[in-house]
């Protein structure tokens, strides 16, 4: 079974991942049978089975698969071991790679990044190498979470007072508070100007923001 996993990874690596997909669910089968569905050489292949549905798009698939083998390690071999935390990680970049990169998935991608800087740090110390890329995946997917909250939608409408001789101030009330914009306009808010990726109008003092594509006479409601 040993050599049979080791040639699924081979042939992963080759891109024949349907033969590949085929033979880590004999290794599985065979583990189950000889080892346990919870053995650590069981929970090791499904992992490279989740890694490979991953890789497939399959992502339904794999998201159960890896929480499946955390689950196993974590009873296993605690929440905070190395191999649990390498799962740990790689559900979390399926998170933060997939759903189009939503609030809620990056939020689950963060959660578990979060865990494994914090096991990393315990384990190996905070200047080890792992511990140290687990840190930079939180950065990273800290900076994508602040950059979809702040991202406006085509369509949405924000309110708009006189601010100033040919400018308004607009304000647009978000999850985390209100955030406060100036916007400049020519001549009354006749030109649309570029902001957050929309191009923004004032339409009957409401500003509306629309996407670039859109015709430009077309006004999202």
């Amino acid at each position: 079974l040993g050599t049979k996993c080791n040639l699924a990874n081979l042939q992963a690596q080759m891109g024949e991942v349907a033969a590949a997909r085929q033979l880590y669910e004999e290794v599985i089968e065979g583990q189950t049978a000889q080892l346990g569905a919870s053995h650590t050489k069981t929970l090791g292949t499904k992992c490279n089975l989740a890694n490979l549905q991953a890789q497939m798009g399959e992502v339904a698939a794999a998201r159960q698969l890896y929480e499946e083998v955390i689950e196993g390690q974590t009873a296993q071999l605690g929440a905070s071991h190395p191999d649990t935390l390498v799962t740990k990680c790689n559900l979390a970049v399926l998170f933060e790679t997939t759903e189009g990169g939503s609030a809620l998935s990056l939020a689950q991608a963060k959660a578990l990044y979060e865990e494994v800087a914090a096991g990393r740090t315990a384990h190996f110390g905070p200047t080890h190498e792992r511990t140290l890329e687990a840190q930079q995946d939180l950065r990273r997917v800290a900076r994508k979470e602040t950059r979809a909250d702040h991202e406006l939608p085509a369509g949405t409408r924000i309110s708009v007072a006189p601010h100033g001789a040919g400018s308004y101030a607009g304000f647009h009330r978000k999850r985390v508070g209100a955030n406060r914009h100036t916007i400049d306009f020519d001549e009354g808010g006749r030109r649309a100007v570029q902001l957050r990726g929309l191009r923004w109008s004032l339409v009957d003092g409401v500003l509306v923001g629309r996407s670039p594509a859109e015709d430009e006479e077309h006004i999202a409601t």
